[in-house]
C-alpha cells in the first residue's frame, strides 16, 4: 500500500473528494451548535482538501459553519510553515519530513 501514492489515477481523486464531502455532510449532523468538526486528509491535492471543504460550505449542511483557522500557537516550530493563509493547516512531502496532510477546523454557528 505504500506505493499507493504512485498508482493514483484521477478518477480516485474524484472518488475521494466525493467521499469526503459525504463524510462532511454525515458528520455535520452530529455537531451541536458551537462545536467544532475537524476534516483531515493524508493527501495534498486542491480537490480532495481545499475545494472539498468550498464544496461542503456551500451546501445546506455545511451554511452552518465557518473556517476556524489553525493558530500558530497550536502548533510546534516545526510546523509553522504549514499555515496557509485562510487557516488551514498543509504539509508538502518532503525527504526526511512528514508526508503531505491537510486540516481545516470548522466551527457551527451558534444557535443553528
Amino acid at each position: 500500500a505504500s506505493d499507493k501514492r504512485w498508482k493514483l489515477q484521477a478518477a480516485d481523486i474524484t472518488q475521494l473528494a466525493r467521499l469526503g464531502r459525504a463524510m462532511l455532510a454525515w458528520s455535520a449532523q452530529l455537531v451541536a451548535p458551537g462545536g467544532t468538526l475537524l476534516y483531515a486528509t493524508c493527501t495534498i491535492t486542491k480537490e480532495e482538501n481545499q475545494a472539498t471543504i468550498d464544496d461542503f460550505l456551500n451546501t445546506a449542511a455545511g451554511k452552518d459553519f465557518v473556517v476556524e483557522p489553525v493558530q500558530q500557537s497550536e502548533l510546534a516550530p516545526v510546523f509553522m510553515d504549514a499555515l496557509c493563509p485562510r487557516g488551514f493547516f498543509q504539509t508538502l512531502p518532503v525527504s526526511k519530513g512528514p508526508d503531505g496532510h491537510f486540516a481545516a477546523r470548522l466551527r457551527r454557528f451558534e444557535g443553528s
